[in-house]
């Protein structure tokens, strides 16, 4: 979550450990630069019907968002017994 510093960093990282890497940023405005940073896709997270299509099919969640949001509809995306950090 965020594609920000160091959300490039663990984009390239995820993408390094053979990882599907999907970036989750507000807007999708930011989907070239995740995606050459190695996310397969990116998850626009303002866009509800993606959302909620997306919900209960991530396994972990990095938050890489230097700021305080809602949380709820990240763990959403979660699957059961899957994790945040």
């Amino acid at each position: 979550i965020g594609i920000g510093g160091l959300g490039h960093l663990a984009l390239q990282f995820a993408k390094g450990m053979g990882a599907h890497v999907v970036a989750i940023s507000r807007t999708d405005a930011k989907a070239a630069e995740a995606k050459s940073f190695g996310a397969s896709e990116l998850l626009a997270s303002s866009n509800e019907a993606d959302m909620q299509k997306a919900a209960g099919t991530f396994d972990m969640l990095l938050n890489t968002v230097s700021g305080t949001s809602g949380l709820d509809e990240y763990f959403a995306l979660l699957k059961p017994r899957g994790s945040m950090a």
